[in-house]
């Protein structure tokens, strides 16, 4: 039976990821943040499911979630999914250096501090590493710039690793889907703004650009079909090096990010946020 590690599993795209990889028949191991979290894991997979308390910030909880694991998956892990990650918005020029510390703790530092713990394990393993990033990874988006930069790090550091872990024999494998539909849109920070972001020009703009994203995430793609993709991509002998999963792939990848230029790019976003 093969191990998967998962931070992140207690909702969204890692609860997905869980019920797909136990319905293959994987033992899965994941992070979750607080005991109500693991036990309401627990209830909802009772067999070869080991939820750990973890906070991809506490290097002390990854050393322990580690040793955890290795000792059920005999030192030997077939996969690692970097799932776990957090969305910092606002306008950049408003928002505190403490909150853009905040963003690559959790989805840059977090990730490779994992890594580094869990590595051991998947060289053991010949294992492999699915770091989760974003369209935001190639395009940016405005009043996103701490995500967006966070997750284009992510894609730079992940490219290198891959390179240096040829060494190990262990891959790296970029996932980087649109938007998807989550809890996250449900939460009222979804669809509240800050008081301090709550003053002209801000204010309207962030209103537009809000509507504009809980639209995407009622039409993004469902968590349980990315779970499947990437759980087909972990039976792959050889996969690629990076995936993109889109709905609406022309419109919302495909011509953005190949066929239009920055300058292109940024009169389309200027026409439909700010000339109104």
């Amino acid at each position: 039976m093969k191990h998967v590690f998962i931070t992140g599993i207690s909702s969204g795209i890692g609860r997905e990821l869980v019920r797909a990889f136990q319905g293959a028949g994987w033992m899965v191991h994941g992070s979750v943040r607080n005991p109500e979290d693991a036990d309401a894991v627990r209830r909802a997979f009772p067999n070869n499911v080991f939820p750990t308390i973890m906070d991809v910030t506490d290097e002390s909880a990854i050393q322990a979630a580690a040793k955890e694991t290795a000792a059920r998956c005999d030192g030997a892990l077939a996969l690692l999914i970097n799932n776990a990650g957090i969305a910092v918005s606002g306008p950049a020029a408003l928002i505190p250096t403490e909150a853009w510390r905040r963003q690559f703790e959790v989805n840059l530092f977090g990730v490779m501090t994992v890594t580094r713990a869990f590595l051991p394990l998947l060289q053991q393993g010949n294992g492999r590493i699915f770091n989760i990033s974003s369209v935001s990874g190639r395009l940016a988006y405005p009043f996103l710039a701490p995500y967006v930069a966070s997750k284009h790090a992510l894609e730079g550091a992940s490219q290198s690793l891959r390179r240096e872990c040829l060494a190990l024999g262990v891959d790296v494998v970029l996932i980087a889907p649109g938007s998807v539909k989550t809890p996250i849109w449900e939460k009222e920070s979804a669809t509240t703004i800050p008081s301090e972001y709550d003053l002209p020009p801000w204010d309207t703009l962030l209103r537009r650009i809000q509507k504009m994203m809980l639209r995407n995430a009622e039409s993004g793609l469902n968590a349980d079909k990315l779970a499947r993709h990437i759980l087909c991509i972990a039976h792959k002998k050889r996969p690629r090096s990076r995936y993109t999963f889109v709905r609406h792939a022309w419109r919302n990848w495909r011509i953005p990010y190949y066929f239009l230029s920055d300058r292109m790019l940024d009169r389309l976003l200027k026409k439909m946020l700010f000339d109104k």
